[in-house]
């Protein structure tokens, strides 16, 4: 049993980013039975907590956070902040947060912003350079733990989806899903996309349970009761795959989900596997490689192509109406 307030007031997500001395009393509060969760359910015990302290501090604490705008003591402080530092700022979030989303280097965001003073944006002087895009892109990320830890720490089960890829640089990392639901609503949450330092089993594992802690909190992964993948042997070995450890670590019962689209694949390569298929997959890579990295090569290729297309427009502006050529 949980107090509302208290856990809001106390709770994880709110002093996570807070260094609370084991002393005070605040740390006290985090830690009461009613925030970690009570199983005294006596009248008493539910009396006593409502007359205590610290419930009467969350209690006024909520009230504050959720007061109309302008009422709070926070909301008045802000207010009378300079509203174009709000302005400029917002400007130069976007400015990174499309540097975020489009892959971008943050050198890239240095150009943008002097391009937005060009256009007569108003972002100031500040501000303007690319480790200030860095603290940007680390405060919109830190946002979004927070609301994604939010919206479902009250879930009870979760399920993992995780597949392997490679950056711009070529190193092995493995981006990971939370898939869950509330409600009757199923939603898929981002985690990350963790660098990998081996890509066996063990490095597969510790990049998966490294982003699901960071991005929800390591009690988050008593929650796990399915991951879905590939099906390779390292996440589907059953000595010595992903989903082992993960039974051995997490829970006995998770169920492994393999991708419909990898099985189709590979029942589809299984199922034309001959001669004259690898003959012709050997052909095409051939092709590929030819014409891709010889500038040349495309060229000749793209007027060769020029030049038939012409003739068959000459061929079939000599052919008669029933398809032969006119005497």
């Amino acid at each position: 049993m949980y107090c509302k307030q208290c856990r809001s007031a106390y709770g994880q997500l709110a002093v996570n980013k807070v260094a609370i001395a084991r002393t005070s009393t605040f740390y006290s509060y985090s830690k009461g039975p009613f925030v970690i969760g009570s199983e005294n359910f006596r009248h008493s015990s539910l009396v006593a907590h409502a007359q205590s302290k610290g419930h009467s501090v969350a209690i006024e604490h909520v009230k504050h956070r959720t007061a109309p705008c302008g009422t709070s003591s926070a909301e008045m402080a802000l207010q009378k902040m300079n509203e174009s530092v709000f302005s400029k700022l917002t400007n130069l979030f976007r400015n990174a947060h499309s540097i975020c989303v489009n892959s971008r280097p943050f050198k890239d965001y240095v150009w943008m912003s002097s391009l937005d003073v060009m256009k007569g944006v108003e972002v100031g002087e500040t501000y303007r350079n690319d480790k200030a895009c860095r603290q940007f892109i680390t405060a919109i990320s830190e946002v979004e733990r927070e609301r994604l830890q939010n919206e479902t720490s009250d879930n009870k089960f979760i399920s993992i989806v995780s597949d392997g890829s490679t950056d711009v640089s070529v190193i092995e990392n493995e981006i990971v899903y939370i898939r869950s639901a509330r409600e009757g609503n199923v939603k898929i949450y981002f985690c990350s996309l963790e660098e990998v330092k081996k890509a066996d089993a063990a490095g597969i594992y510790n990049a998966i349970t490294h982003s699901v802690s960071e991005a929800m909190g390591p009690e988050s992964l008593g929650k796990v009761v399915g991951f879905a993948a590939d099906g390779a042997s390292v996440n589907t070995g059953k000595s010595n795959g992903v989903i082992v450890k993960l039974r051995e670590n997490l829970s006995p019962s998770i169920v492994m989900i393999k991708c419909l689209v990898h099985r189709l694949e590979l029942a589809f390569k299984e199922a034309v596997k001959c001669k004259a298929h690898d003959c012709l997959m050997t052909l095409l890579g051939e092709l590929y490689k030819m014409y891709h990295k010889s500038p040349l090569q495309r060229t000749n290729l793209k007027r060769h192509l020029k030049l038939w297309a012409q003739l068959q427009l000459c061929h079939l502006g000599s052919e008669g109406r029933d398809g032969f050529p006119t005497p």
